[in-house]
């Protein structure tokens, strides 16, 4: 758990909801991605470890290693049109590893926001699927919606938290009465 500082104001604590590294794995063949590793180090206080992935199987290779060292990708950006991926088999191959190592799919937060219930958002790592044009502002575009989902991500941890919490105190409660 890390420490949470809920009365803080927003220029004590950042844009971040705690001082817990996120980790993120980017794969995309795109000539712009290595450019979002440098914005997101540049916007976020050192609190976004960014991999980058440059084809299907290396980006395998880097999530099939952080699940087995027991500290699994926080999310997940596929991006599209990729020049050297197929999205689909990509996300068809994660999803035999997630199940040969028994964890729960890892749900896009575009494709299936209005069907996840927030709990379910705060507990296991997201994906997200990106279709950024092949310009100069690709990098940008991509490294916002980065800096805005682990951000909502945080956003649901903490209020799963307090109620857990909640939960917790009102059992206390009820033992003591």
């Amino acid at each position: 758990m890390s420490d949470l500082n809920i009365g803080a104001s927003p220029s004590e604590t950042g844009p971040w909801l705690s001082n817990e590294k996120q980790r993120v794995l980017l794969v995309s063949a795109e000539p712009w991605a290595r450019n979002v590793l440098s914005l997101i180090s540049q916007c976020s206080e050192k609190n976004i470890e960014v991999t980058h992935a440059i084809d299907g199987a290396q980006g395998l290779y880097y999530m099939s290693q952080s699940i087995y060292s027991g500290s699994p990708f926080q999310l997940l950006v596929l991006t599209s049109p990729l020049a050297q991926i197929d999205v689909q088999g990509c996300i068809e191959a994660l999803r035999a590893i997630e199940r040969g190592l028994n964890r729960p799919p890892y749900p896009c937060l575009v494709c299936t926001a209005d069907k996840t219930p927030p709990d379910f958002m705060a507990r296991y790592p997201q994906t997200l699927h990106l279709r950024a044009p092949n310009s100069t502002q690709a990098a940008s575009m991509v490294s916002a919606g980065i800096l805005q989902v682990i951000y909502t991500l945080q956003t649901y941890q903490k209020s799963g938290e307090h109620i857990i919490q909640k939960d917790l105190q009102l059992n206390l409660t009820e033992e003591s009465s």
